[in-house]
């Protein structure tokens, strides 16, 4: 069975972070961009964000990924935007990064800490440390969580298809502050990213027409609707988290 990211992605949604724009765009407002600034993006994926801010900022940008299928995917789509003076893609494991100390401005990690186990969530967070310069920042995008249970954890595993470790707040901050961090801003949010309001505002109307066209088709809508009736919850605190921090 896909994963659930990759199951969204075939259905046609183009935002796959739990806060969608809300969260990516509070991100970038705690960093000033510019020609000069050099930025990292962990699990690029196909260099969809890193195309768009090259646009944007003229910035120089190096991204990684674990996946040697989203890696070409993004070689393909940078040089189809010409970009390839400005934008990198390559192969790497976030726990063991192939760049120098102190090497960028900003590292930019969405979606990913949390399906990840608390050592590897630590192991990361100190990489992204090392290679930040000093004054640097680190914005992450997750989910948060207050009192989890396992039986909803196994749900939620079961439903995505990966082993995700969701953090309530006080969680979250401590592996910044433990990292290193000494400045750390954050805001939560209600995670709608599947909502109709969610789907909407992520991706347009003719995003979220097309998205529900595929997921009604019969080999999509059972798992489509166990998804969107998941994560519609109304007895939990299940929002996602965008942090900025300083080193």
């Amino acid at each position: 069975m896909e994963q659930g990211h990759e199951f969204l992605a075939r259905l046609g949604k183009t935002k796959l972070r739990p806060g969608g724009i809300d969260g990516t765009n509070w991100l970038l407002s705690q960093v000033d961009i510019n020609e000069e600034t050099k930025i990292l993006e962990v699990a690029c994926n196909r260099a969809v964000n890193m195309i768009d801010w090259a646009k944007k900022y003229n910035c120089h940008i190096e991204g990684i990924d674990a996946y040697d299928i989203a890696i070409e995917d993004a070689k393909e789509n940078i040089e189809k935007e010409n970009l390839g003076n400005l934008l990198n893609v390559q192969i790497g494991n976030a726990m063991d990064l192939p760049f120098e100390d102190e090497t960028f401005d900003i590292v930019i990690n969405e979606a990913m800490l949390t399906m990840m186990n608390d050592i590897s969530k630590e192991k990361c967070i100190k990489e992204y440390y090392r290679v930040l310069k000093k004054g640097g920042k680190l914005l992450t995008h997750d989910i948060c969580i207050e009192n989890i249970s396992e039986d909803f954890l196994r749900e939620m595993r079961a439903i995505l298809n990966i082993p995700v470790a969701p953090l309530p707040l006080k969680s979250w901050l401590e592996k910044y502050e433990n990292a290193g961090f000494e400045k750390i801003d954050y805001k939560i949010g209600e995670l709608k990213f599947l909502s109709e309001e969610g789907l909407l505002r992520d991706e347009g109307k003719e995003g979220f027409e097309r998205i529900m066209e595929n997921a009604m088709k019969p080999e999509n809508i059972e798992r489509f609707s166990k998804m969107r009736d998941f994560f519609d919850k109304d007895d939990l605190e299940f929002n996602y988290i965008v942090i900025s921090s300083t080193k």
